[in-house]
């Protein structure tokens, strides 16, 4: 072992200041390298998953709305320019339903959104 008496102060204090300094750099590292992943998982959530989120729930609102034109078709069955409007509408709710699962579907999304739900199960 060695005495570290045989060493000036002034030796002895600049060791520990240099063994300081490498502690600071290697905590400052690993809490850059943190703060990183941190910024990545951030990027990730806020590009897919809120993105899937919210084409989801307009695909939700299409599909609610394809229920609405069905039930006002046959509700309207004796008006046929009625019928031909929510018919074409329906078009429409469809197309956008289409449109927003497939966006949703072209992300890269997180197993727990891709997990089928309690009620599909």
């Amino acid at each position: 072992m060695i005495d570290m008496n045989q060493f000036p102060i002034g030796v002895r204090l600049a060791a520990v200041g240099v063994l300081a300094g490498l502690g600071m750099l290697l905590i400052g590292g690993s809490g850059l390298l943190a703060q990183s992943d941190a910024r990545e998982q951030l990027r990730r959530f806020v590009d897919n998953d809120v993105q899937a989120l919210a084409q989801l729930s307009n695909a939700r609102a299409a599909v609610g709305n394809l229920r609405r034109y069905e039930k006002d078709t046959l509700i309207n069955m004796a008006d046929a320019q009625t019928v031909a409007k929510y018919r074409r509408d329906w078009d429409e709710a469809e197309a956008k339903a289409r449109a927003a699962l497939d966006k949703a579907a072209a992300l890269k999304l997180s197993a727990e959104i891709q997990a089928p739900g309690p009620s599909a199960r």
